[in-house]
């Protein structure tokens, strides 16, 4: 899976303006030019439902805002009143994924609790994907890899403890 390919280039980058980003990970078609943070392939997604998800789990997060759902259906994430933000994705088309790009860059503080951020939400979609109380016809999305989820862990800037 080339998504999964790329993304697996971008381990251990650091905190460079660039960090995480994917070179040529630039979708000419839709205008795309923010650096891709984190790419989490699925097999198959409902995206509406995952996108409800995200709208309620970002509330939820402390020092983060929601500039709520564009035309396109991402979301984006605002920290601290404009330090920084990132794009929220969820393809559904071609390879289902969920991709996430910075939009703006707040420097090495923002960096951190971006990491943060995304390691806090890579931990929900485990819990819903483990969850072994949800038939396969009712997921959300069911994971293109095994390790997609320490694949994406592994693309962001800093590492849990």
């Amino acid at each position: 899976d080339a998504s999964a390919a790329s993304t697996a280039l971008n381990a251990g980058q650091g905190f460079g303006k660039n960090a995480g980003s994917q070179s040529g990970s630039s979708d000419s078609s839709k205008g795309k030019d923010e650096p891709t943070v984190m790419t989490l392939p699925f097999k198959n997604v409902k995206a509406g439902a995952l996108r409800m998800f995200l709208g309620f789990w970002l509330m939820g997060q402390q020092g983060w805002s929601s500039a709520g759902q564009a035309q396109d259906g991402s979301t984006t994430a605002i920290f601290q009143g404009g330090v920084g933000s990132l794009k929220i994705e969820i393809i559904e088309e071609g390879a289902p994924r969920l991709d996430v790009y910075r939009l703006t860059d707040g420097g090495l503080v923002y960096q951190l609790q971006e990491a943060v951020l995304l390691h806090s939400l890579l931990d929900e979609l485990r819990d819903i994907n483990d969850d072994k109380t949800i038939a396969d016809d009712k997921r959300v999305f069911t994971l293109a890899e095994a390790n997609g989820f320490q694949t994406a862990r592994d693309s962001l800037a800093a590492r849990p403890a």
